[in-house]
């Protein structure tokens, strides 16, 4: 746990990056069940939707998120079976970063770890750890693009329903 504390003192990012991370508690991975934290946190995505209401942003960011992964995950791979700790921690600091910033919060909390023991120099069990991190990417990127259509519908309702709710200004009637 001291790691996560130093891990975190030291990370150079924005401060709702930082705010996600110190929330996050670092936990074996192992042990971590799949109800405890979300594969996608929608709300993440919902908050970016806000400022653009086609959706536009949001797809590309996913597209980005998705594609760049790809090959993150394989440096991280790369990384623990080289043993090359350094590396490990770089790499998994940035997909860490990028699955927050699209609310893939379990993924972000394997990255938490691997970047922690890349800090510390722990290399056993960095391995493994790295393929579930590839399967959990794999969950949710599938997720990201096959639930995303729907969720984006649901957005759209809501949007409208908020429309629908407020009143209407009344019109000023003006003395003749």
């Amino acid at each position: 746990m001291m790691a996560g504390i130093a891990l975190r003192s030291t990370c150079y990012c924005s401060r709702a990056h930082l705010r996600a991370v110190n929330d996050m508690p670092l936990r074996n991975p192992t042990r971590v069940s799949e109800n405890d934290v979300p594969l996608v946190n929608w709300s993440r995505l919902e908050e970016i939707r806000e400022y653009d209401p086609k959706g536009v942003l949001v797809r590309k960011v996913v597209r980005s998120f998705v594609g760049e992964g790809k090959s993150r995950i394989a440096a991280i791979a790369y990384a623990a079976k080289r043993g090359d700790a350094a590396a490990l921690a770089s790499a998994s600091h940035a997909l860490k970063g990028a699955a927050l910033n699209v609310g893939a919060a379990a993924l972000a909390e394997l990255c938490a770890v691997l970047e922690a023991w890349g800090r510390e120099g722990r290399m056993d069990g960095a391995a493994a750890t790295a393929a579930l991190l590839g399967q959990r990417f794999r969950e949710t990127a599938g997720a990201l693009e096959k639930d995303f259509p729907a969720q984006a519908r649901r957005w759209d309702k809501t949007s409208v329903s908020r429309r629908t709710t407020k009143q209407k200004p009344r019109a000023v009637r003006r003395k003749r």
